[in-house]
């Protein structure tokens, strides 16, 4: 069976500038199911601008650049709805993977699409008036038009059948796999030791800065628990501007309400030091108003860093009962939950131990086996 998986609806986002998890997701979602279906044939249809990838090379996985595929989200689309659909019908594949929300159209071939972000629906003052219409509209056809649709979470599965109303025989849940690279190379005590140098005692949230992430409540949350509290941690807040919210947006409310000194923020990081950030931390904190699942979340189980977690959306199914979880529009209730793992060992202990043991049910030798089975079941 060939199987051609589309890199170009995705855009920038998983180029090696691209904002969130997507270029892992792609990454290690293709690598893994080249590894489990060696009987297929794998066909990565990617913009000629972003052709390099981290997945060995085999001879059933082929990345296929394409040229002239704008960078521009607008006339992107106008591609996908222009030249797009002749070149995946050359292709000549069994069947097709949208991996990022929307479809092409006038596609012949059986066709699923996984739905990575519901956001612009349930948190739309975080999008601007036309990507959200855009989003809304295209993402809702896309369901309805796909063979099978993947949700990342059930909870996700569940918004999606209430907002789409398609059946629920056609929409599945598959959970990522555990994204953080590296993740067996991770015990080399001089990188924590840098970090804690560097930072002290910290707080960690790893996160774009998007406004659903709720980045300006969490300061909030820090700043009472650093007046009431007393604590010595600064929280460092890592990840990339938006055009929603900047660093120096973020620092300049941190210096209003006096927490200017103890919040930094680096911007993003090398991917490479993301695990001693994880293991310096004593505690990890994720306060988003809405998630399809959490990538961070699972880095920071993996790595021993015990877990705050926002009670809405799927952050509470990933992290099932190894995180401390809050009302992420209550900041009181967001420090509460981080001053218990922060003064009280055996509860830290006890979400460690927890988190280490949920992570086990995340892999994406699973993610590419439950993936590859609606594949074959819509192909065949």
């Amino acid at each position: 069976m060939k199987i051609i998986v589309d890199n170009i609806t995705p855009g920038t986002s998983t180029s090696t500038q691209g904002k969130g998890g997507m270029r892992m997701y792609l990454e290690r979602l293709l690598g893994a199911m080249d590894a489990a279906a060696p009987q297929h044939e794998f066909l990565l249809l990617t913009p000629f601008w972003n052709k390099d990838f981290d997945f060995p090379p085999t001879a059933n996985l082929r990345v296929v650049p394409l040229p002239f595929v704008p960078k521009s989200r607008w006339f992107r689309v106008l591609y996908e709805w222009t030249v797009y659909p002749f070149l995946i019908r050359r292709a000549r594949g069994d069947v097709f993977l949208g991996l990022c929300n929307t479809l092409p159209p006038f596609l012949d071939v059986p066709k699923a699409v996984v739905v990575q972000s519901t956001q612009f629906q349930f948190v739309p003052e975080s999008y601007g008036f036309l990507q959200r219409n855009y989003l809304q509209v295209g993402v809702a056809s896309a369901v309805r038009r796909a063979d099978a649709v993947i949700a990342v979470t059930e909870h996700s599965r569940q918004d999606i059948l209430r907002w789409t109303k398609v059946s629920p025989a056609k929409v599945h849940a598959v959970h990522h796999g555990l994204s953080l690279p590296s993740v067996s190379g991770t015990d080399d005590p001089g990188e924590v030791k840098k970090r804690k140098e560097e930072y002290g005692s910290f707080i960690l949230c790893v996160s774009a800065f998007y406004a659903y992430k709720n980045l300006f409540r969490l300061i909030e949350a820090f700043q009472i628990l650093k007046s009431e509290r007393s604590i010595p941690h600064r929280l460092v807040i890592i990840g990339a501007d938006t055009r929603e919210v900047t660093r120096e947006a973020l620092a300049r409310y941190a210096r209003s309400i006096g927490a200017g000194d103890s919040v930094k923020l680096p911007g993003r990081v090398p991917s490479s030091i993301l695990p001693s950030l994880y293991k310096g931390a004593d505690a990890f904190v994720f306060p988003s108003l809405y998630e399809t699942f959490g990538l961070p979340v699972l880095e920071a189980m993996a790595m021993g860093c015990p877990l705050v977690v926002s009670q809405r959306s799927s952050l509470s199914e990933v992290a099932g009962d190894a995180a401390e979880t809050a009302d992420p529009l209550n900041a009181r209730s967001i420090a509460a939950a981080l001053a218990k793992v922060l003064t009280q060992p055996g509860r830290r202990e006890e979400l460690i131990r927890r988190g280490q043991e949920r992570v086990k049910d995340f892999s994406w030798e699973k993610t590419a086996r439950e993936t590859l089975k609606i594949l074959e079941d819509i192909a065949d």
